[in-house]
């Protein structure tokens, strides 16, 4: 081995276990278990539900996990990350579930609001029309409302203020709602709020949560200006970018220079796997059905809906892969080993070797990434945000989320590697004749693209996000011009995968830990089976080469 190959495989190993050792501190988890079973919360919802004396004999439940960002991210700047971590394990709707009810045949909707730890915040249910007429009457309404909010959250409301106050009648039936509300932990930004809503006789809404003042409210929108713009500014870059992309692929599809089908085959795949992952959604599931409808127009509607959002895989994948495979100066010999890889050829060294690389690429990437935020920390007064917040909770609400990110992730990492390295990355140092520019100018966009993506550290300086993304894209640019796409693809991936699985991984769940390690696993599997078949026949499988 060649004694630059020798560093490099150190320097990669010693990002691993800096990953393994600080990953925490980038991507820090609120003190609570989302890796839990489903199951766990539609029992004690029902159980609420019993409890309250509501009817939900069958009702199909959905989960869904939601969390307060804006003011953790409150708490953690006007008090400290401990004090953040800390709120969000207490029942106040920081973090929490909904589980909510349909059943067919009837509009009537349950719902109960619960914290990871079982805790109840809320619970409600839509009018029925069955309502008798007439309702409460004031006095009675506000009596009831203060003995629950005693009962069900211990706060007594003479320690509260007053903040709404409405009644109407609709066809007859007295609707009442009121909001009390009082400082949160001596916040000046953040309120508790308590509101109680009755339609007749019947309760339909009871909980509790916090929220940003308004004032505190306009200063967010204000400082999250900046930020999207720049992030726009980036998609607009990228949307020229794909437009260039499709006019290639035209020209070259006119004049016979492009093989479309060994690209059409990997876009129909991503296309299923994306489209497999959004159905997993169970949220979606539950959105996309009115339970007044025959149960065929659910389905139909839902697989309507997420086929549109998982089409881009298809467009975009097939346009990119194809015009990127012929893309002058070496794109198909960049192509090589990815489409053995899709082949499932995973005894040629050359894919096992990819993953390897990828692996180690990723985990040293993650080194650099985690020094970047402490260096944004010590040097900036910079902050990072606890998790799970953003796109992370699309991943965590689908069934079997550990398979979901997977089937998720992997078209993700091949469409954005085709476009920023495979395509624009070769077609700028064709154009240029400097590998430096094509490297530099595709992570700059990335970095800019990534800047409103909240789940990314740090949280503070926003554009500090700019800065880790775009220095993540140089070193997958130096990967795909030092090795190929399949190790940039494989690195991605398996980046992505780490991300999105750490809440499982963190979770006290075993079976949660478990089918988290197997996803992570998956961007290593030609490297583990290539290693196995030199094991069995040493002969027959060739060495893999650095």
């Amino acid at each position: 081995m060649k004694t630059n190959s020798l560093v490099g495989w150190l320097i990669c190993l010693t990002g691993f276990i800096y990953v393994l050792v600080s990953f925490s501190g980038i991507w820090p988890l609120a003190s609570v278990d989302v890796g839990k079973p489903k199951d766990i919360y539609i029992e004690k919802a029902r159980a609420v539900l019993d409890a309250k004396d509501i009817d939900h004999d069958g009702y199909v439940p959905f989960v869904s996990l939601a969390v307060r960002e804006s003011v953790l991210d409150t708490v953690q700047a006007e008090q400290s990350p401990e004090a953040a971590a800390k709120y969000a394990s207490e029942p106040n709707g920081l973090v929490r579930y909904y589980v909510k009810f349909k059943k067919k045949g009837t509009p009537k909707t349950l719902s109960v609001v619960l914290h990871p730890d079982g805790g109840v915040i809320g619970f409600g249910q839509s009018d029925d029309p069955d309502l008798q007429q007439g309702g409460f009457s004031e006095i009675e309404f506000r009596e009831l409302a203060r003995n629950l909010i005693r009962d069900d959250f211990g706060v007594d409301v003479g320690e509260l203020e007053e903040t709404k106050f409405d009644s109407q009648s609709k066809d007859g039936v007295i609707h009442y709602r009121i909001d009390y509300q009082r400082p949160f932990k001596n916040s000046p930004s953040l309120n508790e709020v308590f509101a109680v809503m009755t339609g007749g006789k019947q309760i339909t809404a009871l909980g509790r949560r916090v929220e940003l003042n308004q004032k505190a409210k306009l200063e967010l929108k204000k400082q999250k200006g900046p930020e999207e713009a720049v992030s726009q500014l980036g998609f607009l870059l990228m949307g020229a970018g794909i437009v260039v992309a499709y006019i290639i692929f035209l020209f070259q599809l006119r004049e016979g220079e492009i093989e479309l089908v060994p690209a059409l085959k990997v876009a129909v795949v991503m296309f299923l796997m994306v489209l497999a992952s959004s159905l997993l959604d169970s949220n979606s599931r539950y959105q996309s059905w009115d339970p007044v409808w025959p149960i065929a127009t659910k389905w139909i509607k839902l697989i309507s809906q997420q086929f549109m959002l998982a089409l881009w895989a298809l467009v975009l994948g097939w346009a990119l892969l194809a015009a990127g495979t012929r893309a002058p100066g070496g794109g198909k010999e960049k192509m090589a080993t990815f489409w053995e890889y899709v082949r499932l050829r995973w005894r040629a060294p050359g894919v096992a070797m990819a993953s390897i690389r990828g692996g180690a690429i990723g985990f040293a990437a993650g080194a650099i990434a985690i020094l970047l935020v402490k260096f944004f920390e010590n040097m900036s007064g910079g902050e990072v945000g606890l998790q799970p917040r953003a796109f992370y909770l699309s991943m965590l609400d689908r069934q079997w989320p550990a398979f979901a990110i997977v089937l998720f992730f992997f078209p993700i990492a091949v469409v954005e590697e085709a476009g920023y390295r495979l395509f624009a990355a070769m077609w700028i140092k064709h154009r240029t004749k400097s590998i430096a520019l094509a490297i530099i100018i595709p992570a700059i966009v990335f970095g800019m693209i990534h800047t409103s993506l909240g789940f990314l550290p740090p949280e503070k300086p926003w554009w500090g996000r700019a800065v880790l993304m775009m220095v993540i894209g140089l070193i997958w640019g130096w990967a795909f011009f030092r090795f190929d796409f399949l190790t940039v693809v494989l690195s991605h991936f398996m980046a992505d995968v780490v991300i999105f699985s750490w809440p499982l991984l963190m979770s006290e769940f075993t079976p949660s830990k478990l089918m988290a390690g197997f996803g992570i696993s998956v961007a290593l599997w030609p490297a583990l089976l290539w290693v196995v078949w030199r094991i069995v026949s040493p002969k027959k499988v060739p060495a893999a080469s650095a």
